[in-house]
């Protein structure tokens, strides 16, 4: 009873409720993404377009989106990802929302890396990786929230492929340098499962100790955990050591 998203005379709660079961009406997110005629407005369509819109919709918009979100300026572009990753892990299993089943072979050849950001926000581990192959492999700007992107995923593929984590931790160190919030991936697979830093090669974790300053604290501090772990391994006991040598023989 609210088709037109932007009508103030309309409980917004009503409006983005209406938006909810547009999920899969391309038509519909279309005409309300070229009707915003102001910076909220638009805020708002991005919002839920990237929140609830369904697989196939996002896939036939995807240069429609792309076109509008790379004229956000940097705070813009970060408030919007901000509610929008906000929205996902709050509403995160819920019938509403759900996962992208989109094909990344399909989507465009070239899209600005905010887009493939709010895309990867929701769609599964194996299509955030070709994603990353696809768009990110080589990005060296300086978005905040991209290089976290880019360590959120390099951190959880480093964790079933050791090889990837020198990478995983150069993207960490930029991601930090530029401000971005902690790596969830990191967090996740670390901080809330004791003994999980025995997986964290060694290599990596003297190097990070060695350079405490170029990485944010929690990842110092696993890091810090497993080089104790794997000195203290090297320690004989002073028993052991006293029958090696004799101390206690004639």
């Amino acid at each position: 009873d609210s088709p037109d998203l932007f009508d103030a005379n309309r409980p917004m709660v009503r409006r983005a409720r209406y938006a909810r079961l547009r999920a899969g009406s391309r038509k519909w997110w279309l005409k309300q993404i070229q009707a915003a005629s102001t910076p909220e407005e638009l805020w708002m369509a991005l919002l839920l377009f990237a929140t609830w819109a369904g697989s196939k919709t996002v896939q036939e918009l995807s240069e429609t989106l792309d076109k509008v979100i790379v004229g956000l300026s940097t705070s813009e572009w970060h408030g919007l990802y901000s509610s929008f990753l906000r929205a996902v892990e709050i509403n995160s299993g819920r019938s509403w929302i759900n996962p992208l089943e989109i094909s990344v072979s399909e989507l465009p050849p070239q899209i600005c890396e905010r887009t493939v950001a709010l895309l990867a926000g929701r769609s599964p581990h194996t299509t955030a990786d070709e994603l990353y192959e696809r768009y990110l492999t080589d990005y060296k700007g300086d978005d905040s929230v991209i290089a976290s992107i880019r360590s959120d995923i390099l951190v959880r593929r480093a964790l079933g492929d050791e090889m990837i984590w020198p990478q995983a931790v150069e993207s960490l160190k930029s991601s930090y340098r530029l401000g971005a919030p902690s790596n969830r991936a990191f967090m996740e697979a670390f901080s809330s499962i004791p003994g999980r830093n025995r997986l964290f090669p060694e290599t990596v974790a003297r190097q990070i100790v060695e350079h405490p300053l170029d990485f944010p604290d929690s990842l110092v501090r696993v890091a810090e955990a497993r080089c104790r772990h794997l000195d203290a391994a090297k320690i004989l006991p002073v028993g052991s050591v006293a029958v090696e040598e004799g101390w206690f023989t004639d």
